[in-house]
This record gives structure tokens, C-alpha cells and sequence, in this order.
């Protein structure tokens, strides 16, 4: 019975993706390169008006969440860690490229936030 189950979601996938419903990631995490040494930075998103709520990060994890894939607004998050000022910016920016497989990789460290292991935004100062 749970094989059967395990099909049908296989098969209910595989339409999603044929009717271009798939999702892409978007990932944030904190470098390894942040000094000194934060223990949490909070992130909080706004996918489209809509509060995708408050995440805490600890240095080495990541926190995924997805989008549509064909969404054209906006996902302005707002960094805050200790020793930096709070930051904004839109994580679905075009200069990142974020494409529809592999989604955006954003990264922070103590010079700013690198997207898919490019830098784009300093800390707010």
C-alpha cells in the first residue's frame, strides 16, 4: 500500500512538473568567513507581500524555502546578526541569475552576501 502511495506522488509530480508548476530554491546560509564569529542571524522575507515569517540561522546550516518557478515579484529579506546593521535587498534579483534548476545560494559573510559564489551586497553601514 505504501509502494502504491510512493507511485501516485511519483506520477502527481511528474504532471506538476509538465504543467510547469515545479518550484526552484532559494538557499541562505552564513559563510565560514564571518569575523568575528556570530552565533545566529535572523532573516525575514516578504515573498509578494506575503511574510514568509522569521528564520534563524547558526553558522554552517542553511534555510531553504521555494518560490514558484515562473514568479516575477519580488523577495525582499531583511539580514540582521550581531555586529552588523540589519541589511534589505531582494534575494530574487536578476544580477544573481537565480535560474530555474538550481535556484540562488545566497551566502553571508563579514564583507557582505555572495550569490551562487559571487559577492553583490555589503552590510548596510
Amino acid at each position: 500500500m505504501a509502494l502504491l502511495g510512493s507511485q501516485a506522488l511519483g506520477v502527481l509530480l511528474a504532471i506538476l512538473v509538465l504543467m510547469g508548476v515545479t518550484v526552484e530554491g532559494i538557499r541562505v546560509s552564513i559563510g565560514n568567513f564571518i569575523n568575528p564569529p556570530i552565533e545566529t542571524m535572523t532573516v525575514q522575507c516578504i515573498l509578494d507581500h506575503k511574510d514568509r515569517g522569521t528564520m534563524e540561522i547558526k553558522p554552517a546550516e542553511s534555510v531553504p524555502f521555494f518560490v514558484p518557478m515562473y514568479f516575477s515579484g519580488t523577495c525582499i529579506c531583511a539580514f540582521s546578526a550581531p555586529g552588523f546593521r540589519t541589511t534589505y535587498f531582494d534575494v530574487l534579483n536578476t544580477k544573481c541569475n537565480c535560474d530555474t534548476y538550481s535556484g540562488c545560494d545566497w551566502v553571508a559573510r563579514s564583507d557582505g552576501f555572495h550569490c551562487n559564489h559571487e559577492f553583490y551586497y555589503s552590510w548596510a553601514h
